[in-house]
């Protein structure tokens, strides 16, 4: 049975005229988005430059590190190098909002602080990888400690340092990683959380079993 001409050409006009508002409605959303985006940038290229010595640096414990190379190489020479340098997580703003914040002249070496930071935290856990896969736990679980320390918020750091926990029967020192990381505003936090529950659920599933 077919149907008669004019309901099924009122549905596809009806249909037409939808989809031609929803986009019109998403277009007008999208150019608000993008307004208020200029507008918020033409304000930060405004700001002054302001006074960076509040700035929450962090400054490397090298004593703290088992830096044992003579002379170092690899990690521990990265990790001596940035020593040295300005060091700051920025990792929650923007550079609009660090304009805002602390002006623009002072963006430059606002980068070079968060490229500084970028570099410490990958470099403090792909050195702590490395140790644990050779099978020296201690400096591993030492690294990836100092890591902590720093603020990482990378989710394979956590993981890593959890599951040495967990061989270690230290399963009160994975609730404290997820305590840690849930106190965070970290963009990374949900994906750690949910790498450290499940290792939680095995650790506990396995202290359980007979």
């Amino acid at each position: 049975m077919h149907l008669p001409a004019f309901p099924v050409l009122t549905i596809f006009l009806a249909f037409i005229l939808w989809a031609t508002v929803k986009r019109k409605l998403a277009e007008q959303e999208e150019k608000k988005k993008t307004d208020a985006f200029w507008e918020r940038e033409y304000a930060a290229n405004q700001v002054r430059k302001k006074d960076l010595s509040n700035l929450d640096y962090i400054k490397i414990q090298t004593s703290r590190l088992p830096i044992k190379s003579n002379p170092p190489a690899g990690w521990e020479q990265t990790i001596l190098e940035l020593a040295d340098q300005p060091i700051v997580n920025l990792n929650e703003y923007t550079n609009t909002d660090l304009k805002l914040k602390y002006g623009v002249a002072n963006l430059e070496y606002l980068s070079v602080c968060d490229q500084n930071y970028v570099t410490l935290i990958k470099t403090m856990y792909e050195w702590g990888k490395e140790l644990y896969e050779q099978g020296n736990v201690t400096d591993a679980l030492t690294v990836l400690e100092e890591g902590i320390q720093y603020g990482t918020d990378i989710r394979g750091h956590y993981t890593l340092l959890a599951s040495i926990y967990q061989e270690q029967g230290k399963n009160f020192m994975i609730e404290e990683l997820i305590r840690r990381i849930s106190q965070t505003n970290s963009p990374m936090k949900d994906s750690i959380l949910r790498g450290l529950n499940s290792l939680m659920k095995k650790a506990v599933d396995s202290s359980d079993s007979p």
